[in-house]
Protein backbone atom coordinates (compact mmCIF):
# COMPACT_ATOMS: atom_id res chain seq x y z
CA UNK A 1 0.00 0.00 0.00
CA UNK A 2 2.71 2.33 0.88
CA UNK A 3 4.01 2.02 -2.21
CA UNK A 4 0.63 2.67 -4.23
CA UNK A 5 0.48 5.71 -1.90
CA UNK A 6 3.81 6.98 -3.69
CA UNK A 7 3.31 6.34 -7.21
CA UNK A 8 -0.16 7.64 -7.10
CA UNK A 9 0.75 10.77 -8.40
CA UNK A 10 3.42 9.85 -11.08
CA UNK A 11 3.74 11.39 -14.27
CA UNK A 12 3.11 8.56 -15.84
CA UNK A 13 -0.77 7.67 -16.64
CA UNK A 14 0.11 3.68 -16.60
CA UNK A 15 1.39 3.95 -13.38
CA UNK A 16 -0.61 6.01 -11.52
CA UNK A 17 -3.88 3.59 -13.01
CA UNK A 18 -1.87 0.86 -11.25
CA UNK A 19 -1.08 2.40 -8.16
CA UNK A 20 -5.03 3.88 -7.69
CA UNK A 21 -6.27 -0.21 -8.52
CA UNK A 22 -3.66 -1.36 -6.28
CA UNK A 23 -5.24 1.16 -3.31
CA UNK A 24 -8.87 0.26 -4.39
CA UNK A 25 -7.55 -3.61 -3.57
CA UNK A 26 -6.31 -2.46 -0.27
CA UNK A 27 -9.42 -0.52 0.90
CA UNK A 28 -11.38 -3.93 -0.72
CA UNK A 29 -9.54 -6.35 0.36
CA UNK A 30 -6.83 -4.91 3.33
CA UNK A 31 -9.31 -4.87 6.60
CA UNK A 32 -8.44 -3.04 9.29
CA UNK A 33 -4.86 -3.17 8.77
CA UNK A 34 -5.44 -0.95 5.71
CA UNK A 35 -7.51 1.44 8.10
CA UNK A 36 -4.57 3.48 9.06
CA UNK A 37 -3.63 4.59 5.69
CA UNK A 38 -7.00 5.29 4.64
CA UNK A 39 -6.60 9.30 4.78
CA UNK A 40 -3.53 9.71 3.05
CA UNK A 41 -5.31 7.83 0.42
CA UNK A 42 -7.77 9.56 0.43
CA UNK A 43 -5.81 12.63 0.33
CA UNK A 44 -3.84 11.12 -2.99
CA UNK A 45 -6.63 10.11 -4.92
CA UNK A 46 -8.33 13.82 -4.45
CA UNK A 47 -4.88 14.78 -5.48
CA UNK A 48 -4.79 12.52 -8.51
CA UNK A 49 -8.76 13.17 -9.74
CA UNK A 50 -8.42 17.24 -9.17
CA UNK A 51 -5.35 17.49 -11.06
CA UNK A 52 -4.70 19.41 -14.20
CA UNK A 53 -5.15 17.17 -17.53
CA UNK A 54 -6.81 14.41 -14.86
CA UNK A 55 -9.92 13.92 -17.34
CA UNK A 56 -8.23 13.95 -20.77
CA UNK A 57 -6.28 11.64 -22.76
CA UNK A 58 -4.45 8.84 -21.54
CA UNK A 59 -5.05 10.00 -17.93
CA UNK A 60 -8.89 8.80 -17.96
CA UNK A 61 -8.38 5.55 -16.90
CA UNK A 62 -6.05 6.27 -14.17
CA UNK A 63 -8.92 8.59 -12.87
CA UNK A 64 -11.66 6.29 -13.18
CA UNK A 65 -9.15 4.01 -11.12
CA UNK A 66 -8.74 7.36 -8.09
CA UNK A 67 -12.33 7.48 -8.31
CA UNK A 68 -13.48 3.77 -7.33
CA UNK A 69 -11.11 3.78 -4.98
CA UNK A 70 -12.46 6.25 -3.00
CA UNK A 71 -15.74 4.49 -3.52
CA UNK A 72 -13.97 1.40 -1.80
CA UNK A 73 -12.36 3.24 0.92
CA UNK A 74 -15.80 4.04 1.59
CA UNK A 75 -17.91 0.83 0.90
CA UNK A 76 -15.45 -1.41 2.63
CA UNK A 77 -13.11 0.43 5.64
CA UNK A 78 -16.03 1.94 7.57
CA UNK A 79 -13.88 1.28 10.67
CA UNK A 80 -11.14 3.75 9.57
CA UNK A 81 -12.94 6.93 10.48
CA UNK A 82 -13.64 8.21 7.40
CA UNK A 83 -16.40 10.68 7.33
CA UNK A 84 -19.12 9.13 4.61
CA UNK A 85 -20.81 12.53 4.81
CA UNK A 86 -18.02 14.80 3.43
CA UNK A 87 -16.72 12.03 1.53
CA UNK A 88 -19.48 10.65 -0.28
CA UNK A 89 -20.69 13.70 -1.88
CA UNK A 90 -17.14 14.86 -3.25
CA UNK A 91 -16.87 10.91 -4.43
CA UNK A 92 -20.46 11.48 -6.33
CA UNK A 93 -19.85 14.33 -7.87
CA UNK A 94 -17.11 12.53 -9.89
CA UNK A 95 -19.32 9.93 -10.97
CA UNK A 96 -19.92 8.40 -13.66
CA UNK A 97 -17.00 6.70 -14.84
CA UNK A 98 -16.52 6.08 -18.42
CA UNK A 99 -13.21 4.75 -18.99
CA UNK A 100 -12.51 1.38 -16.95
CA UNK A 101 -15.23 -0.42 -17.19
CA UNK A 102 -14.62 -2.86 -13.98
CA UNK A 103 -14.14 0.54 -12.07
CA UNK A 104 -17.27 2.00 -13.69
CA UNK A 105 -19.07 -1.32 -12.14
CA UNK A 106 -17.91 -1.38 -9.13
CA UNK A 107 -18.53 2.20 -7.89
CA UNK A 108 -22.06 2.38 -10.06
CA UNK A 109 -22.80 -0.14 -7.92
CA UNK A 110 -21.82 0.94 -4.67
CA UNK A 111 -23.94 3.53 -5.37
CA UNK A 112 -27.11 1.45 -6.34
CA UNK A 113 -26.32 -0.35 -2.93
CA UNK A 114 -26.71 2.89 -1.25
CA UNK A 115 -29.66 4.38 -3.14
CA UNK A 116 -31.39 1.01 -2.79
CA UNK A 117 -30.40 0.83 1.40
CA UNK A 118 -32.04 4.32 1.20
CA UNK A 119 -28.11 5.60 2.98
CA UNK A 120 -28.82 8.61 4.80
CA UNK A 121 -25.17 9.55 3.75
CA UNK A 122 -26.62 9.60 -0.05
CA UNK A 123 -29.45 12.00 0.67
CA UNK A 124 -27.52 15.34 1.16
CA UNK A 125 -26.06 14.24 -2.72
CA UNK A 126 -29.50 12.95 -4.65
CA UNK A 127 -29.80 14.89 -7.57
CA UNK A 128 -25.82 14.52 -8.70
CA UNK A 129 -26.64 10.45 -7.82
CA UNK A 130 -29.74 10.74 -9.84
CA UNK A 131 -27.92 12.66 -12.72
CA UNK A 132 -25.44 9.81 -12.52
CA UNK A 133 -28.23 7.06 -12.23
CA UNK A 134 -29.86 8.89 -15.55
CA UNK A 135 -26.22 8.59 -17.35
CA UNK A 136 -25.48 5.45 -17.28
CA UNK A 137 -29.22 3.84 -17.65
CA UNK A 138 -29.70 6.60 -20.61
CA UNK A 139 -28.68 3.99 -23.07
CA UNK A 140 -26.38 6.21 -25.18
CA UNK A 141 -22.81 5.64 -24.58
CA UNK A 142 -20.99 8.05 -22.00
CA UNK A 143 -18.24 8.69 -24.88
CA UNK A 144 -18.10 7.79 -28.76
CA UNK A 145 -16.56 3.81 -29.15
CA UNK A 146 -17.39 3.17 -25.62
CA UNK A 147 -19.98 0.42 -23.82
CA UNK A 148 -23.30 1.34 -22.63
CA UNK A 149 -22.67 -0.58 -19.32
CA UNK A 150 -23.61 -4.06 -18.04
CA UNK A 151 -27.83 -4.26 -18.35
CA UNK A 152 -28.08 -5.61 -14.88
CA UNK A 153 -26.35 -2.92 -13.33
CA UNK A 154 -28.60 -0.57 -15.44
CA UNK A 155 -31.51 -2.39 -13.84
CA UNK A 156 -30.40 -2.22 -10.63
CA UNK A 157 -29.77 1.32 -10.59
CA UNK A 158 -33.49 1.89 -11.76
CA UNK A 159 -34.82 0.02 -8.97
CA UNK A 160 -32.54 1.45 -6.42
CA UNK A 161 -34.46 4.66 -6.95
CA UNK A 162 -37.47 2.60 -5.58
CA UNK A 163 -34.93 2.92 -2.39
CA UNK A 164 -34.83 6.73 -2.31
CA UNK A 165 -37.39 8.27 -0.03
CA UNK A 166 -39.81 10.74 -1.87
CA UNK A 167 -39.40 13.60 0.24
Amino acid sequence: AAACLQHASAGSAQVRRSACYGLAVCAQRGGAGFAPLVPAALQAMHGAVTAEGAREGDNNEATDNAVDAVGRMCRYQPGSGLDLASVLPTWVSWLPLKHDEECAAEAHGYLAGLLEAGSPHILPCLPDALRVVASVRGGAPLEPGQSTGDAALKDRLGRALGGVPPD
